[in-house]
């Protein structure tokens, strides 16, 4: 469940705020690969980070957090991705492309834009403006199910007349 979010003040630090919308506060369901590597984080990962950092860790309840606990600073998250893309030999792309990565799969595969839309957190008009490419043409099966429902249907109304009477 997404609860909060870091917010970086012109000031420079950090603080947890809340999502700015209903949207933002939102359940994503995740597949067992990732809860399981998710735990393995919190349950091992984390408490050896705690250990090397002894006194100079915070607690911030967080699954990707600093040497020290805190909040990552997104500059440093930026850099580290882009070595990592180089390093892999793919397109350079942004870390906030990941996001654009995921809506676009999920679209290609058939997922339902108002699904799509709700794990982004973001509207369907928004979804719809930027992602609208990436939507399977149904037109085929959509112009056969039109078909079905519309096709005229005859009715013998000599067989009527005679209800009547």
């Amino acid at each position: 469940m997404v609860r909060r979010q870091v917010f970086q003040p012109a000031g420079g630090g950090w603080l947890f705020q809340e999502p700015k919308t209903d949207r933002g506060r939102r359940t994503i369901r995740i597949g067992p690969g990732l809860v399981v590597a998710l735990k393995t984080q919190f349950n091992q990962t984390i408490p050896m980070m705690r250990a090397l950092a002894g006194d100079r860790w915070e607690e911030n309840d967080l699954i990707f957090p600093s040497t020290v606990g805190t909040p990552r600073n997104c500059y440093n998250v930026s850099k580290k991705f882009q070595a990592l893309v180089k390093v892999s030999g793919l397109p350079r792309i942004r870390f906030h492309d990941i996001r654009h990565t995921a809506a676009s799969l999920m679209l290609l595969h058939g997922e339902p834009p108002v699904r799509v839309a709700a794990i982004l957190g973001q509207s369907l008009a928004v979804l719809l403006e930027t992602y609208a490419h990436y939507i399977q043409d149904e037109q085929e099966s959509a112009s056969r199910l039109m078909d079905s429902i519309t096709t005229p249907v005859f009715v013998d109304l000599s067989r009527t007349d005679r209800a009547q009477k």
